[in-house]
């Protein structure tokens, strides 16, 4: 069943991907790969955008961003609130 959601998000934890371990990444080195907490629960693993890696920390407050990849596929990723 769909429920509407707060929208708050904080990070959980993350890391710093500074080697490919596959070759679709190879031009994205280095990317974060982080955890995040939505207020009533759930949590997912994603991407932040709109920040320098140096600049995550846990317990930010993100928000959803949804990239539409291809007219086909759309990732839910996050960047900073």
């Amino acid at each position: 069943e769909w429920t509407k959601l707060s929208g708050r998000v904080k990070v959980n934890g993350f890391t710093i991907y500074h080697q490919s371990f596959h070759e679709v990444f190879i031009n994205d080195v280095p990317y974060n790969v982080v955890e995040v907490e939505l207020e009533e629960g759930p949590r997912l693993v994603s991407n932040l955008v709109a920040i320098e890696n140096k600049d995550i920390h846990v317990g930010m407050s993100v928000a959803a961003y949804f990239d539409d990849v291809t007219p086909e596929i759309t990732l839910v990723k996050f960047k900073p609130r």
